[in-house]
């Protein structure tokens, strides 16, 4: 059955040849829309998006393939696949030797295939006569291609029933595809600014494996995550088109035709509340790569705290500037229990066409201390331990990922992240921290959201069978007093 969430294309194309038609013997002319035109809120309730008319751009041309002698008639049947004919839809056929051209059957809202008695008149229609048909509706998918096959056959019988077999000649091609409209990326410099641990996570650290493309930031306390930028986003080549709402339609080759005149920025990200007081880091769009001249937009706030930013308003006229996300911690206090959050941050930028671009900023990440865990266990036969032991004053949060052999699976269970109070040995129990499928060891990478002389890592193995112990420190830190 024919998918039923579709877009409803009401394209009104001329009865005449066209040299930019889809052509099936050369494969070119297939109409590009553009992926980022389809509303993001689409539930294939038949939007009508064509009414203006493609000029031609949906008319199939094919080469005959076979021989019709004037004043005989042979039959010329098109199927679809990935869409169907729509509900106003009428049919004709042309070619420069066509007496008459009649649908005998198909070819009406909702239906995939079209039977076209076709009389040929003069000198008769040679194989390599170039065929056209025009159809004024098409229901299309909304994602991947609509394709059409052309067969002609010598009987109406045949051609109702459509079988290759019996065909005299056929082709096919794509009639319509959907692809991205962009050339470039919409993001520009994406990169990961370090919120460093000596600080308590309230400045920033540019040395500490940032991007060679980094700023020369006049402050610590300012940060920058990369750019936005729409104006080399939108792709020529190949040609894609905007199909909207209303029927109309636009040959994309620049920002403004595929956003319109104004468009929305949202991104997600962990941002200040409407009204940010001294304690929290100010968020900006900034046009200066060093966050400090420029023109801005902003201050970038979330009031509702969803995890995605108040609308930022973008006009035509700054979709060429380039929009540094910057962040500026100056009046941030750690010791009023204040920091800066780690976070990733992604930009959805929605065009008053409907038409929508996203793209990945940098994150916000902490310069933690990394532990290998070269075997970690869930082996019945033993009870394997992970000591996690926190020499310093305040509590550090913890992660873990694994590292499998081929056919294993790991699965992080509870235990594998959380927090170490402060002063405070963490036992965890292999068992607790993954689920192993295929065998019962892996290897993991513990990151400690601390400096690397207050944390201490330790790997205990009992053997159930005799209770022989094997201790391992994976890294040790300042106090071994605390080692168990």
């Amino acid at each position: 059955m024919f998918n039923k969430k579709v877009l409803a294309a009401a394209l009104a194309v001329a009865f005449s040849h066209s040299a930019i038609a889809v052509d099936l013997d050369a494969d070119t002319g297939t109409l590009v829309i553009a992926n980022e035109g389809i509303p993001a809120d689409y539930e294939g309730l038949g939007v009508n998006v064509g009414s203006a008319g493609l000029d031609g751009l949906l008319d199939i041309d094919f080469k005959a393939g076979f021989s019709i002698t004037a004043g005989t008639s042979k039959y010329v049947r098109i199927d679809l696949a990935g869409g169907t004919f729509g509900p106003s839809n009428t049919v004709a056929l042309t070619s420069t030797n066509t007496a008459s051209a009649v649908v005998s059957t198909g070819g009406l809202d909702g239906e995939t295939s079209v039977v076209i008695e076709v009389t040929a008149n003069g000198t008769g229609i040679d194989q390599i006569e170039v065929l056209t048909v025009a159809a004024t509706d098409f229901n299309l998918n909304t994602s991947g291609n609509t394709t059409v096959v052309y067969r002609l056959y010598d009987n109406a019988s045949d051609a109702v029933t459509g079988d290759d077999a019996d065909a005299l000649a056929t082709s096919s091609g794509v009639l319509a595809t959907y692809a991205s409209a962009a050339s470039g990326d919409l993001m520009v410099d994406p990169m990961d600014i370090t919120a460093t641990i000596a600080s308590e996570f309230s400045r920033f650290d540019y040395d500490a494996g940032t991007p060679a493309n980094t700023p020369n930031m006049a402050s610590d306390s300012l940060g920058q995550l990369g750019a936005v930028n729409p104006s080399s986003y939108v792709s020529t080549s190949p040609q894609t088109y905007s199909v909207n709402l209303t029927g109309d339609y636009t040959a994309l080759s620049n920002a403004s035709d595929l956003l319109g005149a104004t468009a929305v920025l949202n991104i997600e990200g962990i941002f200040p509340t409407a009204n940010p007081d001294a304690s929290q880091a100010e968020f900006t769009l900034n046009s200066a790569a060093d966050c400090a001249v420029g023109t801005t937009l902003g201050p970038i706030v979330d009031a509702d705290q969803d995890g995605v930013s108040d609308d930022i308003a973008v006009a035509a006229a700054a979709y060429g500037v380039t929009h540094y996300l910057c962040v500026d911690a100056a009046d941030v206090d750690p010791n009023d229990d204040e920091s800066v959050a780690k976070s990733t941050y992604k930009a959805t930028l929605t065009g008053v066409s409907g038409a929508v671009v996203m793209g990945d900023f940098g994150a916000i990440v902490y310069d933690t201390t990394s532990v290998s865990v070269p075997y970690l266990t869930t082996y019945s036969e033993y009870n394997q331990r992970v000591y996690l032991i926190n020499d310093s004053n305040a509590e550090v949060a913890y992660s873990t990922s694994f590292q499998s052999e081929a056919g294993v699976t790991a699965t992080p269970k509870t235990a594998s992240a959380g927090t170490i109070p402060a002063n405070t040995v963490l036992s965890l129990k292999a068992s607790d921290m993954v689920e192993l499928t295929g065998k019962t060891r892996t290897a993991a990478v513990i990151e400690l959201e601390a400096v690397s002389e207050s944390v201490r890592v330790v790997t205990q193995n009992i053997n159930l069978s005799d209770g022989t112990t094997d201790t391992t420190v994976l890294h040790d830190g300042v106090n071994n007093a605390l080692l168990p």
